[in-house]
């Protein structure tokens, strides 16, 4: 009898620390995510706000570019009638305010290009999310920390289904963001960095996976 309990397998240390940290992670994925469904609504009239507020600076800056563009024109053809005109009566001191005058108009439109370009770059960011996006994803997130957990359970008890299992879970916490907020750089950026953690965790358990032995 002492013989067969000696050859009972046990769990490492190592596999005992992923699953205990697996515990704790997918608590909270599960507890944040219905966090997120009960604000869903508050946080798109937010992110809708923001988004208005966007349209308007990139509005804003478009009329300010085609100004700042006509000036810099306008400017540089009072520089090249100074040039062409031999008996000008327009001091040299008057010449450089000219000149200055071009170089800031130009640089005033080059602000405004990049002030566009950043705008952009936020509209797309935050476009495309709305109440119901928001609590699909959070549904997608619960049933991925849901499948975790009853995976790190099983791992837990050496069950090797228990490996595929949290595998599973986390290509849905993968894909789900890409899918749900597709053309969206929320969904790319969400899909990065839960793919990093989520591939690092499985190979931590791909290592330990021969201890699996039911």
């Amino acid at each position: 009898m002492e013989q067969e309990t000696n050859l009972t397998p046990k769990r490492t240390t190592f596999l005992t620390v992923l699953c205990v940290l697996t515990f704790i992670g997918s608590a909270i994925g599960v507890i944040s995510n219905i966090s997120n469904i009960l604000t869903a609504d508050v946080s798109s009239k937010m992110i809708e706000t923001m988004g208005n507020s966007i349209d308007e600076a990139v509005e804003s800056s478009n009329n300010q570019e085609a100004t700042s563009m006509q000036d810099a024109s306008d400017t540089l053809l009072d520089v090249n009638e100074i040039l062409d005109s031999t008996n000008s009566e327009m001091t040299e001191a008057e010449m450089l305010e000219t000149g200055e005058q071009a170089i800031e108009d130009v640089a005033t439109n080059a602000e405004n290009k990049s002030a566009e370009a950043a705008a952009n770059m936020m509209k797309s960011l935050v476009g495309g999310i709305n109440a119901e996006s928001i609590k699909n994803n959070a549904y997608a997130s619960i049933l991925a920390a849901l499948l975790t957990l009853i995976g790190a359970i099983m791992m837990w008890k050496l069950r090797k289904i228990g490996f595929w299992i949290y595998v599973l879970g986390t290509a849905i916490s993968v894909i789900a963001p890409l899918v749900i907020y597709s053309g969206n750089l929320i969904g790319a950026i969400s899909s990065v960095g839960l793919g990093f953690f989520g591939v690092l965790f499985v190979v931590l358990y791909a290592i330990n996976k021969k201890q699996l032995v039911y």
